[in-house]
């Protein structure tokens, strides 16, 4: 069974697009981006080849298994990384370690301003940072930059929640009695990119404790 169809859905509504813009991206049609998704028909293998190279991902990751949120995510912020300006803005982050202090004080504005930063080249200034651990969706020390959340838009897939004794990844919003704070995931950031500064374009990446 290829998980083809279900994958570029799921990439399209990600990268919010619609299927036309997919479609133009690969010159094909609407149709054919259609029947892909809806499993009437298959692409060829240099057309699944190109789709998968264009976003990072290997054969065995985009026909053999159903695409995880860090897969998708992480090309986002290592293509971006990859490509920063010179701007570095500091993140408000906080470490599994700490998750508890922050739980207690997370409405405390003195608290929050002595946060540790990292710094990404992300014009976003509500955004904060997670570093996420046991966790089924994300690997183990990457880190989710999130946006507060306001409202829900259509193309909203995941969403951080933290209740008053944990967290959760969720793929839709739940009920507002049951969470604290709520976050949009925008991004994952590869542990190694932001503690080691493993891409030497990114000399200039700070980590701040």
């Amino acid at each position: 069974m290829s998980f083809f169809g279900f994958n570029i859905k799921k990439i399209r509504t990600v990268k919010k697009l619609n299927q036309s813009q997919f479609a133009q991206l690969f010159d094909l049609t609407r149709s054919a981006v259609g029947a892909y998704e809806e499993g009437r028909a298959e692409a060829k293998i240099d057309k699944i080849i190109e789709i998968a190279d264009y976003f990072g991902l290997t054969l065995d990751q985009f026909l053999k298994k159903k695409l995880t949120l860090n897969e998708i995510f992480k090309y986002d912020s290592t293509k971006a990384l990859l490509n920063y300006s010179n701007t570095f803005e500091p993140i408000d982050f906080i470490e599994h370690s700490k998750f508890n202090q922050y739980l207690k004080n997370y409405e405390n504005n003195e608290y929050v301003s002595r946060l540790p930063k990292i710094f990404l080249p992300l014009n976003n200034k509500n955004l904060r940072a997670f570093e996420i651990l046991n966790s089924n969706t994300i690997f183990d020390g990457d880190v989710i930059i999130c946006e507060k959340f306001e409202t829900a838009k259509p193309y909203d897939l995941f969403f951080f929640v933290i209740n008053d004794q944990e967290s959760f990844i969720l793929e839709k919003l739940p009920p507002k009695k049951l969470y604290l704070q709520i976050w949009k995931i925008v991004s994952v950031v590869n542990k190694n990119t932001y503690k080691y500064k493993i891409f030497d374009k990114l000399k200039n990446l700070n980590y701040e404790k």
